[in-house]
């Protein structure tokens, strides 16, 4: 399973790659509307790694999870990506999506 976290930074690189030091973590709940617990590696402080000039996104993605790779097929749970800030940005929470695995 992969997630993707996209940080605008006002159309900024805020990449590692170009000196940018945010990361995001992913959170993992059971229950909507609650952050819940931080995923451990490979999910928790995810680099910035790419920017998408045409859209103005700094992109974190997060893959192999096993604890999500190991949900249940037809579990339900609630993915919420948080950016760490940076000395010029500061740090913000995503709205909370919904995955349902099949």
């Amino acid at each position: 399973m992969k997630l993707n976290a996209a940080v605008f930074a006002m159309g900024a690189n805020i990449t590692g790659a170009v000196g940018g030091t945010g990361s995001v973590t992913f959170y993992l709940s059971n229950t909507q509307g609650i952050l819940g617990t931080a995923l451990p590696a490979p999910c928790a402080a995810v680099s910035l790694t790419t920017f998408d000039a045409g859209t103005g996104n700094n992109n974190a993605m997060c893959t192999g999870s096993t604890q999500l790779n190991g949900l249940a097929k037809g579990t339900t749970v609630y993915i919420t990506a948080v950016f760490s800030g940076d000395p010029v940005n500061v740090a913000s929470t995503s709205k909370q999506f919904t995955l349902t695995t099949s």
